[in-house]
């Protein structure tokens, strides 16, 4: 039995196919990880650049998805990619851009490319407690700004605490994002209803608003601000579009607290 050899085009579109997916996976780190539109085409760009063999690497990047095509020797292959899940964990984001450095320096192949990958996908985010405690003093933080109380501080704690675990948790069921937050501005509400009745002096207002500010998309805010800097329109309206869909969801979620509780 005659076994054929690859000819030079099928290797050449091999390599293209190994090298497209690699780029399309760092691509779609990124994104799932909350970095800029802007920033992820130019992290492909430079990753797919620095392959040796590769002729050109264009990508193009939206909030929903990705696009990349990679040339080598005079093969073209083109993947896409759709955006769903967000995990929001910037140590990623942060690893894939050195990845994407020092990759110009080393040239790494697309087999080398998946191997960092592999680590920096498996980097540990901060675990469940961490990330409610600190959510919880940030919320803290904004009775200071909002003028409060020390009382006032201690309850948004709490609630912050309450909050920020619920999130956390919410998030791993993949529920809509805007059922999500109109729900949880809903406890905030509630709860700090309760916190003014154990304690009169407490200001609903004043716990309500520096809970919320858990809830407010400053991230995706800031990224469509950058991205709209950058030259990326479409994206930044998309994520501003979201931005105010999330706002009123948290509007409507605190609203339906106060009116279940009289206030």
């Amino acid at each position: 039995m005659e076994i054929s050899t690859p000819t030079a085009s099928e290797l050449a579109r091999t390599k293209a196919q190994e090298g497209v997916c690699a780029i399309l996976r760092a691509g779609t780190l990124l994104m799932s990880s909350g970095a800029e539109v802007y920033r992820v085409e130019e992290t492909m760009t430079r990753l797919g650049h620095a392959i040796p063999g590769v002729d050109s690497c264009i990508a193009y990047v939206t909030v929903t998805g990705i696009i990349c095509s990679i040339e080598y020797q005079g093969q073209t292959v083109t993947r896409i990619a759709r955006m769903k899940d967000s995990k929001r964990n910037l140590s990623i984001v942060n690893a894939i851009n050195d990845l994407s450095r020092k990759s110009e320096l080393h040239h790494y192949s697309a087999a080398e490319i998946n191997e960092h990958l592999n680590q920096i996908d498996n980097l540990p985010n901060y675990s469940d407690f961490t990330t409610a405690l600190w959510g919880a003093i940030g919320a803290a933080g904004f009775v200071i700004f909002f003028g409060g109380t020390l009382i006032e501080m201690v309850f948004v704690f709490g609630i912050g605490l309450i909050t920020r675990y619920l999130s956390v948790l919410l998030d791993r069921l993949a529920i809509n994002p805007f059922i999500v937050n109109a729900s949880l501005s809903l406890i905030i509400a509630i709860l700090s209803v309760i916190a003014h009745l154990i304690y009169p002096p407490c200001n609903v207002n004043t716990m309500i608003i520096s809970s919320i500010m858990l809830l407010v998309p400053g991230l995706m805010i800031t990224n469509a601000l950058r991205d709209s800097v950058m030259g990326e329109p479409l994206s930044a309206l998309v994520l501003l579009t979201e931005s105010v869909l999330v706002a009123c969801a948290i509007a409507l979620g605190a609203i339906a607290g106060l009116f279940i509780m009289g206030y």
